[in-house]
């Protein structure tokens, strides 16, 4: 199963009514279907413009290719459209539909040991690769931490609206310290249900996160 990327998404923007496509729905637009999706070379978007499009047989796009379907398109005949190992975006329902991984890129979110990490606590490790929708890290304690936050995130670009974020314990240490996220449009608040164990270095404890806004 390959994987598609925001950055693949926005590789390249091809019309359908480049490659001969029929918007009445009176001839096939499979072939056309198949030239755009030839000339994305793996890379990119092909817009669909309102109107009818007949498909005799049905199409998927490769694997790094995602279908934009227009306000107003309408899909006929006896093929049908399917993901595939490719994507497609549906923006007559809203619908982003995903044959492959969904990757998160850009630059890493910033971390700092949190308001009831302890006195002098280390600071903590972000995983390589780490960017504002999905990550992980590892932190340690101060001395006498309390329950409440252990590490404050502020995220690289900040989100238009406050998302939702899933914190995952990594490790039985991190699992028994109940974890629990807390979010705002710039970052978000890792915090215990139970206090860490005091001077601890900060490959102790270990989480992953993902963020959807």
């Amino acid at each position: 199963m390959s994987s598609i990327s925001i950055t693949n998404l926005l590789g390249g923007l091809l019309s359908l009514a480049d490659f001969g496509a029929d918007s009445t729905g009176n001839a096939d637009s499979y072939p056309a279907f198949r030239a755009a999706n030839a000339s994305a070379n793996g890379k990119g978007l092909i817009y669909v413009p309102p109107g009818t499009y007949r498909l005799a047989s049905s199409f998927s796009p490769s694997a790094g290719v995602t279908v934009l379907l227009a306000p107003g398109v309408t899909l006929t005949g006896a093929g049908s459209l399917t993901a595939g190992s490719g994507g497609i975006l549906d923006l007559r329902s809203g619908n982003l539909t995903v044959g492959g991984h969904l990757l998160g890129s850009g630059a890493a979110p910033s971390m700092a040991a949190g308001t009831d990490n302890g006195a002098t606590p280390p600071d903590p490790v972000v995983d390589t690769g780490a960017s504002d929708t999905r990550g992980g890290a590892t932190f340690g304690s101060g001395t006498t931490p309390a329950a409440g936050q252990q590490v404050a995130v502020t995220f690289a670009t900040a989100f238009a609206a406050a998302p939702v974020v899933v914190v995952i314990p990594r490790n039985a240490a991190t699992q028994a310290l109940g974890l629990y996220a807390t979010s705002t449009v710039s970052g978000f608040s890792v915090s215990s249900a139970s206090a860490p164990a005091g001077d601890q270095a900060n490959t102790t404890y270990s989480f992953a996160y993902v963020c959807i806004g």
